[in-house]
């Protein structure tokens, strides 16, 4: 009886802790979505908005065109990233980069 508790317990714990990191998953999937929808990627638009209603978008299209200007106006990536973290150049396209940095 002791190993069938200790076995229930195990379980649930097992699948608590995955409900938790799907959920981190799910949020960082939004995440990436808000930035392909404000590259223009329409499909990803259409996703985030069935799936990430109720989760709070970290890198929104206003943070995304925020960075861009100070790109554009600094053209010093490294600043960008030190003010919006590394994962804002995901706001960006290649072509973007090569133009608004100093090399």
């Amino acid at each position: 009886m002791n190993s069938l508790i200790r076995f229930l317990l195990f379980i649930s714990l097992i699948a608590t802790l995955s409900c938790v990191d799907n959920d981190k998953s799910r949020q960082g999937d939004c995440d990436t979505l808000s930035m392909k929808c404000y590259r223009g990627f329409p499909r990803s638009c259409d996703e985030m908005k069935k799936r990430c209603e109720n989760k709070k978008i970290t890198y929104t299209k206003d943070l995304c065109q925020k960075a861009f200007n100070k790109l554009i106006f600094t053209k010093d990536l490294k600043l960008v990233k030190s003010l919006y973290t590394d994962r804002i150049i995901e706001c960006f396209n290649e072509r973007e980069l090569e133009k608004y940095q100093n090399h």
